[in-house]
C-alpha cells in the first residue's frame, strides 16, 4: 500500500459556478480533528451501560483493554459521563505523550486526594512506571472507583476490550462525511491504518484535502 501525493482541484457548483466547501482548507474539512473528537463511542459488541454495569458488579475497579485507535479514550469519557447520575465524581487524568514513561506530578496530586465519592479515571496507565502503577493500585483504594486504559492486561479486572472493523470505520466515514464516503477505498484505507480508526480518520483528512492517494497492490 503506497501513498501518492496529489495538487487539491477547485470544486466548483455546476449551476452557480460557486466554490463549494474546500476540504484542502482545515475548517472546511470533514474529517478536521474537532469533528473526529466530537465522535460518540460505536461498537457493535459493547454499550457505555454495559460497561458501566459490570464495572458495578466489579467493585468499580476495572480496566478498559485495547489497541492504539480502538476507542477507548472515547469509551472512558463517555463512561464517565454516564456515571455522573450514578453517585459518582469522575476524576479524569489523561497521558500526554511527553508524559509517558513518567509520573506526572498532577496524577499523584489527584489521586492521593480522591475521595470516596470520586471515580479515577486514568487513561494510558500502562506508560507508567512499573512502580507507579504499583502505587497508583494501592493509593486508589481510597477513592470510590478506579477505572484505567492500556494496551495489554492491567492488574485489574476488564471491564471492556475495543476493536475495531472496517465496517466501523465505514459507518464512522458516513458519519463525518455522508456525501463523499461512498468514494472511500474504506478497506484499503483501514489496511494503510493497521485498524487504527484514529489514523484512519487522520488519512481520510489528507485525502479529502488532495494531500495524497491510497492504492492497495492487492487490487
Amino acid at each position: 500500500m503506497t501513498a501518492h501525493i496529489m495538487h487539491p482541484v477547485p470544486r466548483l457548483d455546476a449551476n452557480t459556478r460557486e466554490p463549494q466547501p474546500d476540504p484542502s482548507r482545515p475548517a472546511e474539512n470533514p474529517f478536521r480533528v474537532q469533528r473526529v473528537d466530537a465522535l460518540g463511542f460505536v461498537e457493535s459488541d459493547l454499550s457505555v451501560q454495559g460497561v458501566a454495569e459490570r464495572l458495578a458488579r466489579l467493585g468499580y475497579r476495572g480496566a478498559i483493554i485495547g489497541r492504539h485507535g480502538t476507542g477507548k479514550t472515547t469509551l472512558l469519557r463517555e463512561l464517565g459521563d454516564y456515571l455522573v447520575g450514578h453517585g459518582l465524581s469522575p476524576l479524569p487524568l489523561f497521558m500526554n505523550t511527553d508524559q509517558q514513561g513518567r509520573f506526572p506530578q498532577l496524577w499523584r496530586r489527584t489521586i492521593a486526594k480522591a475521595r470516596s465519592t470520586d471515580l479515577l479515571m486514568l487513561d494510558g496507565y500502562d506508560h507508567l512506571p512499573r512502580w507507579a502503577r504499583a502505587w497508583v493500585l494501592l493509593r486508589s483504594r481510597s477513592a470510590g472507583g478506579l477505572v484505567v486504559t492500556s494496551h495489554r492486561h492491567a492488574r485489574l479486572d476488564t471491564i471492556a476490550i475495543t476493536r475495531t472493523s472496517p465496517a466501523l470505520l465505514e459507518q464512522l466515514l458516513e458519519e463525518l462525511d455522508p456525501a463523499g464516503a461512498p468514494r472511500f477505498d474504506t478497506i484499503g484505507l483501514y489496511r494503510k491504518a493497521e485498524g487504527n480508526l484514529r489514523e484512519a480518520l487522520r488519512l481520510a483528512y489528507d485525502l479529502r484535502a488532495g494531500r495524497i492517494s491510497i492504492t492497495d497492490p492487492a487490487d
